[in-house]
């Protein structure tokens, strides 16, 4: 939704201070409301109007960019879903092999990592992104990974048949495939 509005002479103070003024008229979060000028968006939020450029008589158009979330959230969220998926996964397929051991192990600490820098290391340029555009990646991370290489990992007849325990043969889909000796 896009609505025109333009500045009253009263007001010429920052991008920031004018975004803050549109988004409590609106009743809207400060991060949901975008500015453009002239089809440019004005993003750098501490500048003054005036050195961009605008004047009393502009025209200032304003977006709602919808729901939004935190970043910080979208990571954890994004990274807690295949640490909670995989040992589910892990403990129920049967008896582990060590391959299958290693893979649980890697997997969990590189997730538990990722949140844990996610919670306290990184920062972010922006302080949201639209709820929408989270979805898609809580569908990579969840689906991808959480589900699709712990089937893959766990029930997976290369790992679990006798053939993975046996270094002269491997089984593929049931196949079993004998080296020759020389």
């Amino acid at each position: 939704m896009c609505i025109r509005d333009s500045i009253n002479a009263e007001y010429m103070g920052t991008i920031r201070e004018l975004k803050k003024k549109i988004a409590e008229r609106l009743n809207l979060s400060f991060y949901r409301v975008a500015l453009s000028y002239e089809n440019t968006p004005l993003s750098l939020d501490e500048k003054k109007l005036s050195e961009v450029n605008i004047n009393e008589d502009a025209t200032i158009v304003y977006k709602d960019l919808g729901p939004q979330i935190d970043w910080r959230t979208v990571y954890i969220l994004e990274y807690l879903g295949p640490l909670l998926i995989q040992p589910a996964l892990y403990y129920f397929s049967g008896p582990k092999h060590l391959v299958q051991k290693v893979a649980f192990g890697l997997a969990m600490f590189h997730f538990i990592k990722r949140i844990l820098e996610s919670a306290f290391l990184h920062v972010f340029s922006k302080e949201t992104m639209p709820l929408y555009g989270s979805l898609r990646n809580y569908v990579y991370y969840w689906l991808w990974f959480g589900l699709g290489t712990g089937v893959e990992s766990y029930f997976c007849l290369l790992y679990t048949s006798d053939a993975a325990d046996d270094l002269l043969c491997v089984d593929l889909g049931g196949r079993r495939i004998i080296k020759k000796k020389k």
